[in-house]
């Protein structure tokens, strides 16, 4: 059987680069290729479903087909069957019945499914994201938010210059006839369709990830930061002054024994001073596994300086330039209950002082409440939703592919981590896990330092 990344280079619907990167994400995260490449925005759902009916000489079934299936169809397979097996019937026949399957080769569930109907099995195949959202409406199957997300974002447009490119002023249907060019006054055959093609739709009630956005206070945990800490506007204290790119020289060139314990405690709404050896953002690491100029040992380094620092501010700063040595651009996002926030960034091109205002409620869709939801980290190009305008706008510019990482304390999300990779082919294995492991120690620095204010108290 041909592998489906060799039929869609073949067909032309995917770069060999893109197919590359999707599979150094599969051998870290797992998944399905096509899948991938779809989240990615590497290729079209109709490019996947094409090239999965070639690989596996079987009809393609398109969602039209599936979201439409009649019921008399739906009760020729039990539901604990389609479930099990994430098998979809379609059609029926005189002694036959059409299934569309995630894996229509597999032999052992085409007996078995022969077994269960008492008819023959004419297999199909649909993306599983398709399949894991039929199973939802028709047997109650609830999705996992990964695929809830994705079938969202396929029922929107996907090019960010939908947004970009604003559509002329749509014409004065309220003047008077007599103002109106020849053949579009009121009864003319031209006007009913150009009326309907400047009708605004409908906006849905519910988040780009496919379901309501949580109540505010449904995260609330007794372990948690400081939300007085968190402005709940744009009134954040100001930036703090851009850094060389060089490492300064003199005493403050590296850290002096026992520098980070040394640190003040920030108070509410400040920002703790950082010494300059801290500031370093541009500069490579050549700890950093994959860095220019690396030499592929653990950062383990930029991890001890989270896990020494005390106060929130003082951590996201150390988490901060340690991905901004690592990355091209990169930005640290808190979380409120209400929303989130843009904390900082660093890199080129980067608007901090925008970033710092960008104020984002969790009713409205974006990539972070994806991310919240699914618990996941996301990777693939930004989303084209309203809001994320603005963002792009403080970050220097739409990127082509953008890491964002949660960090999660008791499964509780607390801030993001957003990241743009230096080269070209976009981010590694290696990047992601260097970002998930820096999420873990900035969360358990948090916690660490929850706790020594508890104590402090007592």
């Amino acid at each position: 059987m041909p592998r489906l990344g060799v039929l869609l280079l073949r067909a032309g619907a995917v770069s060999e680069e893109s197919v590359n990167r999707a599979l150094a994400v599969q051998g870290f995260a797992g998944g399905r290729l096509g899948t991938l490449l779809i989240e990615r925005g590497s290729a079209s759902e109709e490019d996947i479903g094409r090239a999965l009916a070639e690989q596996h000489g079987c009809e393609y079934i398109r969602w039209s087909v599936l979201g439409s299936i009649p019921a008399t169809v739906m009760a020729a397979l039990p539901a604990k069957f389609a479930i099990r097996h994430s098998a979809v019937p379609v059609g029926l026949g005189e002694g036959f019945i059409r299934i569309a399957l995630r894996d229509p080769a597999n032999l052992r569930i085409l007996d078995e499914l022969f077994f269960v109907t008492g008819k023959k099995i004419i297999p199909a195949v649909a993306p599983e994201v398709r399949l894991y959202q039929a199973l939802e409406k028709y047997y109650g199957e609830r999705r996992t938010p990964r695929f809830a997300i994705l079938a969202e974002k396929l029922s929107r447009p996907t090019a960010p210059a939908v947004i970009r490119k604003p559509l002329p002023p749509p014409p004065n249907f309220s003047s008077n006839a007599g103002d109106l060019p020849p053949g579009l006054a009121p009864g003319s055959p031209d006007a009913p369709s150009l009326l309907e093609a400047w009708r605004v739709p409908d906006v849905p009630p519910v988040g780009w990830g496919g379901l309501p956005p949580p109540p505010a206070g449904a995260d609330e945990h007794p372990e948690s930061i400081a939300w007085e800490e968190t402005p709940s506007s744009g009134a954040w204290p100001a930036a703090p002054v851009a850094p060389s790119a060089h490492p300064p020289a003199g005493p403050e060139a590296s850290p002096p024994p026992g520098a980070a314990r040394e640190l003040e405690l920030p108070r509410s709404g400040s920002r703790s001073p950082v010494p300059a050896w801290r500031q370093t953002r541009d500069a490579p690491d050549s700890s950093l596994p994959g860095a220019p100029g690396g030499t592929g040992m653990p950062a383990t380094a930029d991890f001890a300086v989270i896990l020494a620092a005390r106060g929130r501010d003082e951590i996201f700063e150390a988490a901060l330039a340690a991905l901004g040595r690592r990355f091209r651009r990169s930005a640290v996002f808190v979380v409120r209950p209400d929303g989130v926030g843009g904390w900082s960034g660093a890199g080129g091109g980067v608007d901090v002082a925008a970033l710092r205002r960008f104020d984002l409620s969790w009713t409205e869709p974006s990539i972070f409440l994806n991310v919240r939801m699914s618990r996941s980290f996301y990777l693939g190009v930004l989303p084209p939703l309203a809001r994320h305008e603005e963002l792009a706008a403080a970050l220097g510019g739409w990127p082509p592919e953008c890491l964002v990482q949660p960090v999660l304390m008791r499964d509780k999300t607390v801030a993001f981590f957003y990241a743009e990779c230096r080269e070209a082919q976009g981010a590694s294995p290696a990047d992601l896990t260097y970002v998930r492991e820096l999420a873990g120690a900035t969360a358990a620095a948090l916690a660490a330092s929850i706790r020594l204010r508890k104590k402090q108290v007592i």
